[in-house]
C-alpha cells in the first residue's frame, strides 16, 4: 500500500489560490490491524492499469457486512497465506454486521463503481490497562487490486483523526509478526513496537502480534482550529486566499473553522456548517500531489457525520477542470449548476475576477458538486 498523490484544482481569481468559487484550490478481526488487502471476485481489471482511481470513504452500516467478509476473506488468503492456511477462511457476514453495529467508527471505502475496496475500524484500546487515553486501530483492510492507489492511507489517516479528536493522546495496534508488509506500512507512518507481544492460536497455527504504540499528539494529523485563528489567517493572507466569492456572496473565510496540516499551516481547508449541509470555502494546499487535499477533505466528511449533516458540497466554476476532476474522484456529483453567477459576482461584489480563467476558458458560470456524508444507518 503506497500513499498516492492528490492534486486539488479549485477556481482561478485575481486574489490568488484558494478554493473560493473564483480562485484556483490547487491542493496541491477487531482485535488486530493487520493491514492487508483482497476480494472473492476480482475488481474491473482496470483497477491495476489506472494511477489515480475514484474512491469516497464513509461510516459502515450492517449492509455492508456482505461486501466486508468478502473483503477480508480475499485479504487473508492474499497476505496471510505464509503465515496460516488461508483456504480455510470463509465468509461470515452475521458476525461482520455485529462487528459494524458494535463498532466506535468503521469506516468503508467504495470505488468509483460503489464496490467495496476497504475498510477499518478504531475504538477503546482492547487492553484496559492501557487506560482511557489509548486508542486502537482494530482494523485495516484494502482489496490488493486497490494496493497503491491511497486507499490504505486515506482510510489510516481518518482513523487517526477520529481517535485524536474523541481525546485519546495515544494509538495502539497489533500485527503478526511475519505480515511484513504491514510492518512496513505502519513504520512509515510513525508505529513503533512497544516490546510487547500477544500470542495466540488462530485456526490450529500459532500467531505472535506486537503492539505497535504512536503518538497522536502530532501536528501531521489533519487538526481543527477556530474561526479567527492566526496562523490561518496568515496563511490564508499568503496565499490571497482569503475572501471567497459565490453566489452573489463575499465572505471571509478567516471568520469560520478551518482544517489544518502542520503546525505552521502547510495546507489548510475552511468550512461553514449550516444545517443538514457542510461547505466548503477554501481548500488549499502549499505541496502539490502530497494528498493533503485529500486528507482534509477526508476529515471534513468525519466532522459533517458527527454535525449530523447529510451533504458535504462546494462551488466552483466553469474553467476549473482539474477541481471537477478531483471532486468528482471523490465522490462529489454535480447539483447544480448558475450560469452568469461568475459575471454577476464581477459585477456586484468582486470585481478582481478575471474574464479568462483556467486553460484559456472564459470564466462566467459557477457549478455546486456535493456527496453524501454516508452516516451509518
Amino acid at each position: 500500500m503506497v500513499a498516492q498523490l492528490a492534486l486539488c484544482g479549485g477556481q482561478r481569481g485575481a486574489e490568488g489560490v484558494d478554493g473560493s468559487a473564483h480562485a484556483r484550490h490547487r491542493i496541491a478481526g477487531r482485535g488486530s490491524a493487520r493491514t492487508c488487502v483482497a476480494h472473492e471476485r476480482p475488481l474491473r481489471r482496470n483497477w491495476r492499469r489506472r494511477q489515480d482511481r475514484g474512491v469516497r470513504i464513509r461510516r459502515a452500516h450492517r449492509d455492508d457486512a456482505a461486501a466486508v467478509g468478502d473483503v477480508i476473506v480475499a485479504a487473508g488468503r492474499a497476505a496471510w497465506r505464509h503465515i496460516f492456511d488461508t483456504s480455510r477462511m470463509r465468509q461470515d457476514a452475521p458476525r461482520w454486521a455485529a462487528m459494524i453495529g458494535d463498532a466506535e467508527r468503521f469506516w468503508v471505502a467504495e470505488g468509483d463503481d460503489d464496490r467495496i475496496v476497504g475498510f477499518a475500524a478504531a475504538g477503546p484500546a482492547t487492553d484496559a490497562a492501557r487506560g482511557p487515553e489509548c486508542g486502537e486501530l482494530l482494523m485495516l483492510h484494502v482489496h490488493p487490486d486497490a494496493w497503491g492507489h491511497g486507499v490504505a492511507p486515506r482510510l489510516h489517516d481518518l482513523a487517526l483523526f477520529h481517535l485524536a479528536r474523541s481525546g485519546r493522546r495515544e494509538a495502539v495496534l497489533r500485527t503478526e509478526e511475519r505480515n511484513h508488509r504491514a510492518l512496513a506500512f505502519y513504520a512509515r507512518r510513525g508505529w513503533r513496537p512497544d516490546g510487547t507481544a500477544l500470542e495466540r492460536e488462530f485456526q490450529g497455527s500459532p500467531l505472535r502480534e506486537p503492539w505497535l504504540v504512536r503518538s497522536l499528539d502530532d501536528p501531521d494529523l489533519p487538526r481543527q482550529r477556530p474561526s479567527g485563528d492566526p496562523d490561518v489567517i496568515a496563511f490564508l493572507e499568503a496565499r490571497r486566499t482569503r475572501h471567497v466569492a459565490r453566489d452573489g456572496e463575499l465572505l471571509d473565510a478567516a471568520e469560520f473553522p478551518a482544517l489544518t496540516l502542520g503546525e505552521a499551516p502547510r495546507a489548510a481547508l475552511t468550512y461553514v456548517v449550516r444545517g443538514p449541509d457542510c461547505e466548503v470555502l477554501t481548500l488549499h494546499a502549499a505541496r502539490p500531489r502530497a494528498r493533503d487535499g485529500t486528507r482534509l477533505l477526508d476529515a471534513l466528511v468525519e466532522l459533517a457525520a458527527d454535525a449530523g449533516c447529510q451533504t458535504v458540497y462546494l462551488t466552483t466554476t466553469n474553467d476549473n477542470l482539474d477541481a471537477l476532476r478531483f471532486y468528482q474522484r471523490r465522490g462529489f456529483r454535480l447539483r447544480a449548476v448558475r450560469p452568469g453567477a461568475v459575471d454577476r459576482s464581477r459585477a456586484t461584489v468582486k470585481p478582481q475576477i478575471p474574464r479568462v480563467g483556467a486553460h484559456g476558458i472564459a470564466l462566467r458560470d459557477e457549478l455546486e458538486l456535493e456527496r453524501p456524508v454516508g452516516t451509518a444507518s
